[in-house]
């Protein structure tokens, strides 16, 4: 909460008898403060070790998950642990968080928070609805079948198979069928672990039999290997076409494509040969590194090291102040933090597009609620929205900002002096 009441806050704290009176009176929100149900008890990076264990003590007895089960990674740090119940908490009740904040008279922590940002500490154990952020764990598996949609569970299962398995897509439609067939009823890891290595669907490592896919092969040092196993130039012109295109170029030469296609030995080769913009090519710079306005399946690699290749190169914004909203998609993520990084470095997208052995993209996507710009109808109702709007010195622009917020916050209000809403937008 936020006091925005003095008076009757100071009245409220000398009523005080006890450490319970004050969690009782917070639980009631009181009307002298403004509430954010979504920050309430939020999980802090920087906690205790004893205020850890108290919150992780609690879930694991309110939760249906066995604890014990908790994955290797997630169990070393308590931190790490705390984010991995809790989400799996949230998860088996539709998001809701624990019902209380007070636990052995101790304030404890009763959700996550909504970040799901891959520099944000603790992300690999945050059990999520995002088939591409959540856990390769039975708990992140559940959070994805409950949903009942056909096309997540696809999603979790290609990630699977390429992250754990190394394999590569060479058939999206028998990818669909089987993730189709999928429930929460039947469906397990195990069963992923069984199944999927005899898939016709896929290209294992170092099966050069199948019949690769290339529009399917993630544009990264791996995918580039696979294609070049094959040996077949026609499948490395089109890898090379794709990056081609991944750098905002349309190819006019389809010799010269031809001549750097056989000349690479490796993806950082053909980056830093496109990177020189060569001639044979006609090139839209506002469209290098351009994130699609569509999540395919082969681009998740890319998105997850683009927001972690953004967020450490960020001058003064910390991701892990990523809005909820924003962050619990990993694309929306992505969105938020190239569109702060430009507005940081005026206008300039991210200078590189080849980043550990993968490209990623420099600019955010041209729609979507998480891109900040300097738009007073579209940027987010954030801190760096409202910091975009106010940079355009127009008291206008501002005055449309704020009604926004007003609109989404105070929904009951109503301005009712647009002269005194300007003068305010004006300061």
């Amino acid at each position: 909460g936020r006091v925005f009441d003095e008076i009757t806050f100071k009245a409220a704290a000398a009523s005080y008898a006890s450490f319970d009176s004050i969690v009782e009176n917070m639980e009631e929100r009181p009307s002298w403060a403004f509430w954010r149900p979504d920050l309430a008890c939020r999980l802090d990076p920087y906690s205790d070790a004893a205020s850890l264990g108290l919150t992780i003590e609690l879930v694991c007895l309110q939760t249906w998950f066995n604890c014990s089960r908790i994955p290797t990674e997630c169990s070393g740090d308590p931190y790490d642990t705390a984010v991995y119940v809790l989400s799996v908490f949230a998860n088996e009740r539709n998001g809701s968080a624990l019902a209380t904040c007070d636990h052995k008279g101790a304030l404890i922590f009763s959700q996550v928070g909504g970040s799901a940002a891959a520099a944000q500490r603790g992300s690999l154990c945050l059990v999520t609805r995002d088939p591409w952020t959540t856990p390769l764990t039975d708990e992140g598996l559940q959070a994805i079948l409950r949903q009942k949609d056909a096309g997540k569970n696809a999603a979790f299962v290609y990630r699977f198979a390429s992250t754990r398995l190394g394999a590569v897509l060479v058939n999206e439609t028998g990818l669909r069928e089987f993730a189709a067939g999928l429930s929460a009823n039947t469906s397990s890891i195990y069963e992923l672990e069984r199944h999927l290595p005899q898939a016709a669907w896929l290209c294992l490592p170092g099966d050069a039999t199948c019949v690769m896919d290339v529009s399917a092969v993630s544009l990264t040092e791996d995918g580039f290997r696979m294609v070049l196993a094959q040996q077949n130039a026609t499948l490395v012109r089109l890898f090379v076409a794709r990056v081609v295109g991944h750098y905002g170029g349309v190819v006019r030469n389809d010799t010269a494509l031809g001549d750097l296609a056989q000349s690479s030995s490796s993806l950082e080769e053909i980056a830093a040969a496109l990177q020189a913009r060569p001639s044979w090519a006609q090139w839209e710079p506002t469209r290098a590194c351009l994130a699609n306005n569509v999540s395919d399946f082969q681009e998740y690699e890319l998105v997850s090291l683009t927001v972690e290749h953004a967020c450490r190169s960020m001058r003064d914004f910390d991701c892990d102040n990523i809005p909820a909203a924003c962050g619990a998609s990993l694309w929306d993520a992505a969105d938020y933090a190239l569109s702060v990084f430009q507005l940081e470095n005026d206008g300039d997208a991210l200078p590189t597009c080849y980043v550990n052995d993968s490209l990623i993209f420099a600019r955010p996507r041209t729609a979507g609620g998480c891109v900040v710009t300097r738009d007073p109808w579209t940027t987010p109702l954030t801190e760096e929205g409202c910091q975009a709007v106010l940079g355009t010195g127009n008291a206008s622009a501002v005055a449309v900002f704020i009604r926004r917020a007003i609109d989404e916050f105070f929904p009951d209000s109503v301005v009712e002096s647009d002269a005194g809403l300007m003068g305010l937008a004006a300061q």
